[in-house]
């Protein structure tokens, strides 16, 4: 096991609008954050709840390559007092996030605007 006080940052990025973030350490882990907003309306019965239409998983910037699958975590909030969460529609993957569905307790047939949140960590070298 290396020792954390000995690592270092080698590369920054931040995309233009700053939605796309990553930071790679010496010691080869990689961090990535990446924000998007969705507009969609959560109106599919699925089970004892609603989901929306399948949403893409956004693809990770292009200098952040990891060489296994990342470990992820995704958030989310939207622009009305409405709660959601995510089910996930596939796996993980080295390029991109996971497609995903929100998901609803109460049908909602109008479109909100949801703010998706992701931060994946995982190995660069």
């Amino acid at each position: 096991m290396s020792d954390i006080s000995k690592d270092f940052v080698v590369e920054n990025y931040m995309s233009p609008n700053g939605s796309e973030l990553y930071r790679k350490w010496n010691s080869g882990l990689l961090e990535v954050w990446l924000s998007s907003i969705e507009t969609t309306s959560v109106n599919i019965p699925w089970g004892t709840v609603y989901r929306s239409e399948s949403l893409p998983g956004r693809p990770y910037p292009s200098g952040a390559n990891f060489i296994g699958v990342p470990i992820v975590t995704m958030t989310v909030k939207t622009d009305k007092s409405d709660v959601a969460w995510f089910a996930l529609k596939d796996s993980e993957s080295t390029t991109r996030l996971p497609n995903y569905y929100l998901l609803r307790g109460d049908k909602l047939s109008a479109t909100a605007k949801y703010y998706v949140g992701a931060y994946a960590v995982g190995r660069w070298k």
